[in-house]
C-alpha cells in the first residue's frame, strides 16, 4: 500500500503600513496674538500627517523656549500628535516671533507666530477741586 502525503504550507505575515515623511503642522490653529502683561495664553502645536515618532521644540525670536514651571510650561500629548506652550504672568519680555518645530526622522516643519505684549493698564486717580 502506498501513501501519499501533500504537505501544504501557509505563510503567513502581517505588516504595517508606516508612510515615510514628514510631520505637516496645521498651520491654521496659530495666529498672532496680543495681550497683557499678568495674563497667560496657550499655544497648541500639532501635526496633521507624518511618521511618528515625533518631537516638538519652540523658539523664541530663534532661540530655544526652556521650560521654567509655572511660568513656562511645555506639554507633549503621549501620542506626540500635538502639544501645548503656556505662558503665565506674561511680562513684555515674552513677546517676539515663536515658532513651533515638529521633528522626526523624516524632517521637520514650522510655524511661526507673534506674540505682542500691551503693558498694564494704570488709572490715576485725580483730584477735583
Amino acid at each position: 500500500m502506498e501513501f501519499a502525503y501533500l504537505v501544504i504550507l501557509v505563510f503567513s505575515f502581517s505588516c504595517v503600513l508606516s508612510f515615510a515623511e514628514r510631520p505637516h503642522l496645521n498651520k491654521a490653529v496659530l495666529s498672532n496674538i496680543t495681550t497683557r502683561e499678568g495674563t497667560f495664553q496657550v499655544f497648541t502645536c500639532s501635526i496633521i500627517s507624518g511618521a511618528e515618532p515625533v518631537s516638538f521644540t519652540y523658539l523664541l525670536n530663534g532661540k530655544p523656549v526652556t521650560e521654567s514651571p509655572p511660568a513656562v510650561k511645555i506639554d507633549t500629548a503621549s501620542n506626540a500628535k500635538f502639544s501645548f506652550l503656556t505662558l503665565q504672568h506674561i511680562r513684555r519680555s515674552d513677546a517676539g516671533a515663536y515658532s513651533c518645530v515638529a521633528k522626526n526622522r523624516f524632517g521637520s516643519d514650522s510655524a511661526t507666530w507673534t506674540l505682542a505684549v500691551n503693558g498694564n493698564v494704570v488709572f490715576n486717580a485725580l483730584k477735583c477741586r
